[in-house]
């Protein structure tokens, strides 16, 4: 269901990407999956739940730096 909804959004929206950034993030995410599979399996449980959570405090906090940087309003992204 999950891959059927992604096909069906891609058609939908593929008009109103930007393709330059699509193809910068995916220079990172190649990057990050040959990281991932480099380094993982050299790490224990333990430490992998600390990255997991050091990842989460930083979006934590930097949601919350943001949010306060706004005067406390979320902003909501414009699709143009």
């Amino acid at each position: 269901m999950f891959l059927i909804t992604s096909v069906g959004v891609f058609f939908i929206w593929y008009k109103h990407c930007q393709w330059r950034l699509v193809d910068f993030m995916c220079l990172f995410v190649l990057a990050g999956r040959f990281f991932g599979w480099l380094v993982f399996d050299h790490l224990n449980d333990h430490v992998m739940e600390l990255c997991i959570g050091v990842v989460v405090v930083i979006i934590a906090v930097n949601y919350q730096t943001n949010t306060l940087r706004a005067g406390a309003k979320i902003k909501t992204p414009v699709w143009v």
